[in-house]
Formats: structure tokens, C-alpha cells, sequence
């Protein structure tokens, strides 16, 4: 009764620190979340309304455009210019037949009677200084009335002496209708030539909320002119004169704003065009922003507590199960395995008995002394490996100095000249990179560079009976493989494969990727191999891979014809099974090595 009352002790304690932490860690979560929330909400609120800002304003734009391209039309017919012309002309004192007249009007009415004209305006009007005024919509309700003067229109003074420049005039009733004067915004552009009259293309308020206004705009929007004349409110604004200051005074930016009217604070963007005059201002009340805001929060706050809810039961199942320590201990003894040997028990040493922190010490004891023998074997085992490799390594070194050395003589005896210098200087490279012990491995991109001096080396021995191509590709060039085993290549075809010949000694390396093996292939055009020395390679090649696997100690090399078994047992020990090592003939000698590429990735990682 009193370990059960202890386990269920140390059970609840532990639930609650849980539970606590759990609770902490959610809420400063919560409310970084919730903060970063806001501001990545009113940063989008902001990019929101510039967008429709602009997009509205781009529909505005082309609605001026269409209005322009209706007075450009007028003015681009030949017969309706004529027509304008020659009614301008008719002052006092003009001889100017009426029947002219009668027919200059004709031409101008029916170009302003056009379809265009018709469907996307209001009232397309000429009229001049001589008391013409002619109109395309003339019917019903929109009648026109022919008594209107040019002194009547209070707005003619802003259109005149733009030098052929439209102006856009805001929102004033129509001076032109007889029975009805709805509300519209009009664009004038006075035509250029003595007393010529003017062109005033007018658009219906009422249509252009339909027009420039589309349901998924969700700010209020107003449109002004540069000169702060009202053409466009989506609604009642109150304090509009606020509203113009702003349009007036800003440029294109989003900031807030303060209603003197309403005393609420606001969001607005500005959108100013060049084409059309105009500033479009998209507005946001910050009310709608917080009811959003509010809205994320219930989420957040119902998303908390679900989550509260599944971390408190884990942590109560959790404590629960942690009161079963010795079942935990005896289910780990039995699992244990070399794959998993590491695996470790948290154990509250606190509450548990000295029996159960005995039996726990002594089984940590024993995976660690078990852990230290595995772990000296590995190192004993790369340390016999390395000793081998570095064997089979320095072997190499001395067999080629001897004929470079030949050569160096030779060259001296017969004069003095810079190829002798030029000789010494690749031959010093050479012993500087084959004596080197700091890496015993080099990247196929250091093995080439000093196979280009041993060949350079061997052109200025043999001269023109010694021809050497590469063809290595980019993309393998940080392959990996033992020092000098390109040069063990080379220098095995040319002392092998052209015995007792006077024919043109031609080696080629190349190498290449494919399927995730880098291959690296030497061809000759000599005597080529013997079946019988191919067979008598790879049996050497076979006994030393079961030696090595074995454990037994790699066979003795001799110095003498090495080469090519020393290059393939260096390659095993350091690809193992991932390496492919083949001898054949092909109009020559051919050698092909290939490794897995990501078996050198692993080995540059290692080294």
C-alpha cells in the first residue's frame, strides 16, 4: 500500500510539472504566434489596399483612355474634321453658304453617331465660339438644349490653351440636358486651329461604379483629380475635404490616418496616375482590420486549448508509464544488440529503490565496457588497414625515378638548352607530390595534373613516338582515388605494351559518370595483354580479396612488374566492394576502373 501510494506520489508530481511546462511553452508560443500574426495581417491589409488602389486605378485609367480615343476618332475623320473646319469658320461677316453649313454639320453628326460613340459614352458633344453645338445622344430623356452658350459652361476656361491637351473636368451636372441633367464627369479637349470649338465626351457617375468597381474590391475607394475636383465616392464619406488634403498633399504610399470626422483611425493608399490626372485613394478601416484580428484569435485560442488538452492526456499517459522502471530495465536487457548498444534508460534516481539504481548501474556498466572493446577493435582494424594501405603506397614512389633520371642525363650530355630546365622543373613536381604523406588519397583533378608532367616527361624521352589525349569530364574531376594510380597506368603501358616496336606509342585516359559509377578507362594502340597474363592478374586479384577478408596479412609485392597489382590491391582498400577494376583487349591494352561516386563522397567526408 505505501509503494503504491509513493508511485502514484511521484505519478502526480510529475504530471503536474508537465502539465505546467506544457501550459508555459503553449502560451509564449500562442502569443508570439498571435503577435507575429497581426503584424504579417496589416502587412498584408497594406499590400492589399495598395493592390486595389492600383488595380482600380488602372481601370479608371482606361476608362480616360477610351474617352480620349473617342475625341482622337472624332478628330481623325477626314469628312468630320472638314466638317469642324468649316463650321468654325462661319463669323460674322463670312459668306459661307448655309447648304455648306447644313452638310458640315451632317458630317460631324455622323461620326458622333457611330457605334463607338453610342455604347461606351453618355454624351459625345462639339460645340464653338460661332453657337454650334452638336451632340450624339439627343433623345427622350437626354435631349439636348441648343440654347446652351460657350458662357454658360463654367468649366471651358480649364480645357482652353492646353495645347492639345484633354483636361478632365469632375463631377457636375449635365449643362447640356434639356428635361434631365444627370450627374457626370467629362474630359474636353479644345481642337487646335483659330476658334474651332471644343470636344466634351461625358460619362454617367452612376455607371462608373459599374465600370471601374468589381465585387472582389472590399476597400471603400474616391477619385480626384489632381487639382482635388471629387469624381468618384463608393459611398458617403464624411469630412470629404480630409480626404482631398490628403490626395493632394501625398504621394504614392500607404499610411494611417486619423478621421477628424469620426475619430477613427484608417488605413489609405494612393495611387496617382500621369495619363489620367488623377488620384485614387483606397481606404481600410482599421474596425474591420481588429474584427479579422479578433476573428484569428478565437481560432488561435480554440486551436490552444485543443492542443493544451492532447499535451495534458500524453503527459498523464507519459507519468503513468514511467512508474514501471524495473519492466522498462529487464524489456532493455533483452533487446540489447550490438545495433543498439548505446541505447540509453532515463531513470529518476530520486524514486527509485537502491535495488532498481543497482541493477541499472550494472547494466550501463556492462554496454560500456562492451561499447570500449567493439570501439578498440574498429581502431585496431583501421590501423592494420592503414599500415597496409601505407605499405602498398610507398612501394610505388622509387620505380619510375630511375628512368626519369635517364633522361635527365641524356638531355644534359647532348647540350644545354631550356627543355633541360624545363625537365628538372616537371621532375621536381613530381617528387614533391609522389613523396608527400600528408593525404594518402588525391582527386582525379590533382592525379591529371601531375600526369600531364610524368607524360611531358615521357614525350621528351621518346619524342614523337609518344602521343598522349585526355578526355576527363567535369563533373568527376573531385572523385577520389589512391596518389600515383593514373601514372601506374601510363607507365605500365608504355613499358609492357610496346616491346620490340617501332610503331607511334599512343595512350589515351578518359574518364566519365554514368549511373552513379565514375569510370576512369586507359587504352593503348600496343601489343595489348596476353590471355594468359590476364588470367594469371585476376587470380592474384581474387587471392588477395580473400586474404584481406580473411584477416590475413596481404601478400608481399615485388618491385619488379608491380604495377598493376599494386594499383588494384590500393583501390580495394579503399573501395572495397564498390570497385570495379577490369583488364581486356581492344586494338591495345584497356584498362577500366570505376567506383561509386557517393562511396567517394563518404571517403572525402572521412578523410
Amino acid at each position: 500500500m505505501i509503494k503504491k501510494l509513493v508511485k502514484l506520489n511521484f505519478r502526480n508530481k510529475l504530471f503536474l510539472i508537465y502539465a505546467f511546462f506544457v501550459v508555459v511553452i503553449l502560451t509564449v508560443i500562442a502569443t508570439i504566434y498571435f503577435t507575429q500574426s497581426n503584424r504579417s495581417l496589416i502587412s498584408s491589409e497594406r499590400q492589399t489596399l495598395r493592390y486595389n488602389a492600383e488595380q482600380i486605378g488602372s481601370r479608371f485609367d482606361d476608362t480616360i483612355a477610351r474617352m480620349d480615343h473617342a475625341i482622337e476618332f472624332l478628330l481623325s475623320d477626314i469628312n468630320a474634321l472638314d466638317g469642324i473646319i468649316t463650321l468654325g469658320q462661319d463669323s460674322e461677316g463670312s459668306k459661307i453658304p448655309p447648304a455648306y453649313l447644313n452638310e458640315a454639320s451632317s458630317k460631324v453628326r455622323k461620326t458622333l453617331h457611330s457605334y463607338f460613340m453610342e455604347k461606351h459614352f453618355y454624351r459625345v458633344v462639339y460645340f464653338n465660339q460661332n453657337g454650334y453645338v452638336i451632340a450624339n445622344n439627343n433623345r427622350d430623356e437626354a435631349q439636348l438644349n441648343s440654347e446652351v452658350t460657350m458662357e454658360d459652361l463654367e468649366w471651358v476656361e480649364l480645357a482652353s490653351n492646353r495645347r492639345g491637351q484633354s483636361k478632365l473636368i469632375g463631377l457636375h451636372t449635365d449643362d447640356w440636358g434639356l428635361q434631365t441633367q444627370p450627374t457626370v464627369f467629362s474630359l474636353v479637349k479644345e481642337v487646335q486651329g483659330a476658334s474651332l470649338g471644343y470636344i466634351e465626351v461625358q460619362y454617367l457617375e452612376s455607371e462608373l461604379a459599374e465600370t471601374i468597381v468589381k465585387p472582389e474590391d472590399q476597400s471603400n475607394i474616391m477619385l480626384f483629380t489632381n487639382d482635388g475636383q471629387l469624381l468618384f465616392a463608393a459611398e458617403n464619406f464624411d469630412n470629404l475635404e480630409h480626404y482631398r488634403e490628403i490626395a493632394l498633399s501625398s504621394q504614392d504610399v500607404v499610411a494611417d490616418y486619423v478621421n477628424p470626422a469620426t475619430g477613427t483611425r484608417e488605413m489609405v493608399a494612393l495611387y496617382h496616375s500621369d495619363k489620367a490626372e488623377t488620384v485614387m485613394i483606397a481606404i481600410e478601416d482599421y474596425r474591420d482590420i481588429r474584427s479579422r484580428q479578433m476573428l484569428e484569435m478565437s481560432f488561435m485560442v480554440v486551436t490552444w486549448i485543443i492542443i493544451a488538452v492532447l499535451s495534458i492526456v500524453f503527459v498523464w499517459i507519459f507519468a503513468v508509464r514511467l512508474t514501471r522502471p524495473i519492466k522498462q530495465i529487464e524489456t532493455l536487457i533483452e533487446q540489447t544488440e550490438i545495433s543498439n548498444i548505446d541505447q540509453k534508460l532515463k531513470l529518476d534516481k530520486s524514486v527509485a529503490s537502491d535495488e532498481i539504481i543497482s541493477l541499472y548501474r550494472s547494466y550501463r556498466g556492462l554496454m560500456k565496457r562492451l561499447a570500449d572493446s567493439i570501439e578498440k577493435e574498429k581502431q585496431s582494424a583501421a590501423l592494420q588497414m592503414q599500415a597496409q594501405f601505407d605499405t602498398l603506397q610507398a612501394q610505388i614512389n622509387p620505380h619510375f625515378i630511375y628512368n626519369i633520371l635517364n633522361v635527365i642525363s641524356q638531355r644534359s650530355l647532348m647540350a644545354e638548352d631550356e627543355l633541360t630546365c624545363e625537365i628538372c622543373g616537371s621532375l621536381a613536381d613530381i617528387l614533391r607530390y609522389s613523396t608527400s604523406t600528408k593525404h594518402k588519397v588525391s582527386t582525379i583533378e590533382e592525379e591529371m595534373t601531375y600526369l600531364e608532367k610524368y607524360c611531358f616527361l615521357l614525350k621528351t624521352r621518346y619524342q614523337h613516338r609518344f602521343e598522349y589525349t585526355s578526355d576527363i569530364d567535369d563533373s568527376i574531376k573531385d572523385t577520389l582515388l589512391p596518389k600515383l594510380t593514373l601514372q601506374q597506368l601510363i607507365e605500365n603501358s608504355v613499358s609492357h605494351g610496346f616491346s620490340n616496336t617501332p610503331e607511334v606509342m599512343k595512350v589515351k585516359i578518359c574518364g566519365w559518370i554514368e549511373n552513379d559509377m565514375v569510370y576512369v578507362c586507359m587504352h593503348d594502340n600496343g601489343q595489348g595483354f596476353s590471355e594468359g597474363k590476364i588470367q594469371e592478374l585476376e587470380a592474384r586479384f581474387c587471392e588477395f580479396c580473400e586474404t584481406y577478408q580473411s584477416g590475413g596479412k596481404i601478400p608481399d609485392l615485388e618491385i619488379g612488374g608491380m604495377g598493376l597489382f599494386n594499383t588494384y590491391a590500393r583501390l580495394y582498400l579503399l573501395y572495397k566492394g564498390d570497385l570495379i577494376f577490369e583488364l581486356s583487349n581492344d586494338d591495345g591494352a584497356k584498362i577500366l576502373i570505376g567506383v561509386k561516386s557517393d562511396s567517394s563522397r563518404m571517403i572525402s567526408q572521412g578523410d
